[in-house]
This record gives structure tokens, sequence and C-alpha cells, in this order.
């Protein structure tokens, strides 16, 4: 009798999502960002300045931050920052506990 060998090759796919992130933390500073009636989109007393920055997450027309003794101030802009020893300004992303600040 004849022996017949039958041989299967089996392909397999792994797919590894790709998480991207800004890191670019050069937009963080110890300053404060210009706080008035244009700016101001809302203000909360936060511990830290990474609840300060998730609270501006949540507000759609927040665009950037200024923390300063739990004091948030959640703003629509930044046109410019003055020095604020103590303050952190920043954008929405990346987080703010990430980056040295």
């Amino acid at each position: 009798m004849p022996t017949t060998t039958t041989t299967m090759t089996t392909t397999t796919t792994t797919t590894t999502p790709v998480v991207t992130t800004n890191t670019d933390c050069t937009h963080f500073t110890e300053s404060t960002c210009p706080i008035d009636e244009d700016t101001l989109v809302g203000f909360r007393h936060t511990e830290t300045a990474q609840e300060c920055q998730e609270l501006c997450r949540d507000r759609s027309e927040c665009e950037f931050f200024t923390w300063y003794d739990a004091q948030c101030y959640l703003l629509n802009s930044c046109e410019y920052t003055q020095s604020c020893p103590g303050c952190v300004s920043g954008p929405q992303l990346p987080d703010v506990d990430s980056c040295d600040i």
C-alpha cells in the first residue's frame, strides 16, 4: 500500500494596537496664562495640577489651565505666560504628571 503524506501550513496574524501619545512637555511652564473675563471658562479648587488638567479635558471650551495653590483656572486660550513661581500652566495633553514641571 502506498503511503500518502499531507502537509498543512497555518498562518497566524497577530495585531498589536499602537498607542500614540503627545509627550511634548515644552508647553507646560511654571507660569500663569492671562486670567480675565475673556479667557476664564471655569474655576475650581483642586489638590493637584493633574486634577485641574482633567477638569479642563472634561470641558469642551477649555484648552488650557493654570493651577496655583489648589486654585484651578480653566481657560479657553493662553496667548502668553508670565512667570509665577509655584504655578503650573499648560494644555489638555499630555498628562502634566508625566512631565517634569
